[in-house]
């Protein structure tokens, strides 16, 4: 038996956004709070990217880092924090499992 990976099982993604009134250091804390309440995928452990985007869509991203293998929560708000402005969004992506299928694979990758 086997159990299947997310990217074997399905393409669609899930997206949390949270918005904060206003975004400091302690903001940043608190989304490190949320971010370790989701289980990280066990193929693709820890946050993968982080982006930091200005508020207006027409200006280039400020900051896109990806990491293979993904980095802690903490490690991710340490490298977004040091580009703390109130016009900025700040995005930190994982990956998670959110369905897996247990059976047996054969050698051309299919499940039965």
């Amino acid at each position: 038996m086997a159990i299947l990976t997310y990217n074997q099982l399905m393409a669609d993604s899930f997206f949390l956004n949270l918005w904060f009134s206003g975004f400091e250091l302690s903001d940043m804390l608190a989304a490190v709070a949320v971010m370790k309440q989701f289980p990280f995928s066990a193929a693709l452990p820890g946050i993968t990217n982080v982006a930091v985007h200005p508020v207006s869509w027409g200006e280039p991203t400020i900051l896109e880092q990806r990491f293979r293998p993904g980095v802690s929560p903490e490690e991710a708000a340490e490298i977004a924090a040091g580009l703390l402005h109130e016009d900025y969004a700040y995005m930190f992506e994982a990956k998670m499992d959110l369905a897996t299928v247990a059976g047996q694979i054969h050698r051309s990758g299919r499940g039965v």
